[in-house]
């Protein structure tokens, strides 16, 4: 019987483009040298709609920050969960003047989203830090 892991999963990904402030599409290191092109949606947000000047700010902000990062990222994927769009939930870390950082963590301190899904502020912040936790031990 194979044991059924619950930790998350984590995946070297490159930006291939940022969607809005709360989603992006990246090519996902699968290993083996297999990518696969997936849209990801930021654990835990909710950007400000497109259609805005909120939602170019916090479009602009992510790319910002990913281009600082090299457009290189960790993705700290809990499961496979998905939500109602078919995208993939995770928290993604990038490397910003050699310190990691949770893209996701800074976007909502900068106030370009609103925590969205999540049971309460506390929880948001635990999630982080057990990923950014993770994320160390992986790069070691």
């Amino acid at each position: 019987m194979m044991r059924r892991f619950t930790q998350p999963y984590i995946y070297t990904a490159r930006l291939k483009r940022v969607v809005d402030g709360d989603t992006i599409e990246v090519d996902t290191d699968m290993g083996c040298g297999i990518y696969v092109t997936q849209r990801i949606r930021l654990y835990g947000l909710n950007a400000t709609e497109m259609k805005t000047i909120s939602g170019h700010d916090a479009k602009a902000f992510v790319e910002a920050n990913l281009a600082h990062a090299g457009n290189e990222m960790l993705l700290c994927t809990h499961k496979d969960k998905r939500e109602k769009y078919g995208r993939l939930l995770a928290n993604v870390f990038v490397n910003l003047d050699n310190v990691i950082q949770c893209l996701n963590a800074l976007i909502l301190e900068n106030k370009y989203a609103e925590m969205y899904l999540v049971p309460s502020s506390d929880s948001f912040l635990r999630t982080i830090h057990n990923d950014r936790q993770r994320i160390q031990e992986y790069l070691l």
